[in-house]
């Protein structure tokens, strides 16, 4: 059975009501079955799908229940940069992602864990993770997807390089770095 959680603070803005339309148009019926609070995904079950609107930020807070419970996830993309749905492919247009989802079409994706909190796309230590701690809602609404980039200069602007040899299993790479 497929349920509907969808983030109306994402990038896009688009709440439930606007997603229950797009996927009922794809044939898609989740009517009765909006899920509010993370706390309801405790009724899921491994033959539910859920299907997540929002953005990577929506995508990593329910991805790791879904793990947990071992139901599909389903991504309907309406965040800032929806990194997550363009590495898999997935239309950024909300009636092309409802019909991919209503075709049934899967993916299978690495899911990597770091202490206990799995996570999807991409893990950052250093420079990206300042950037995506200093981005922010007013940034995005100003600036979109290049709040990112704005954020990357203004780092790079204060930050120094150094010079280093690193060392991976047989390969090595020398450059300069930023710190």
């Amino acid at each position: 059975m497929d349920y509907l959680f969808a983030n109306p603070n994402a990038g896009e803005g688009h709440d439930a009501g606007f997603w229950q339309e797009r996927l009922r148009t794809a044939g898609i019926d989740v009517e009765g079955r909006v899920v509010t609070d993370l706390a309801q995904l405790d009724a899921l079950t491994p033959e539910d799908r859920l299907l997540v609107a929002g953005g990577d930020g929506t995508m990593s807070l329910v991805a790791p229940r879904c793990v947990e419970i071992g139901c599909a996830m389903g991504v309907l993309p309406s965040g800032t940069g929806n990194d997550f749905a363009r590495g898999l492919g997935i239309p950024l247009e909300p009636d092309d992602a409802s019909e991919v989802l209503r075709s049934g079409a899967t993916a299978a994706v690495d899911v990597g864990v770091v202490g206990d909190t799995p996570f999807l796309n991409v893990a950052h230590i250093g420079l990206g993770s300042e950037i995506s701690r200093q981005v922010n809602g007013a940034d995005k609404s100003s600036w979109g997807r290049f709040s990112y980039l704005r954020r990357l200069l203004e780092q790079i602007q204060q930050r120094r390089g150094f010079r280093a040899r690193i060392r991976c299993g047989d390969e090595v790479r020398r450059g300069r770095w930023l710190e």
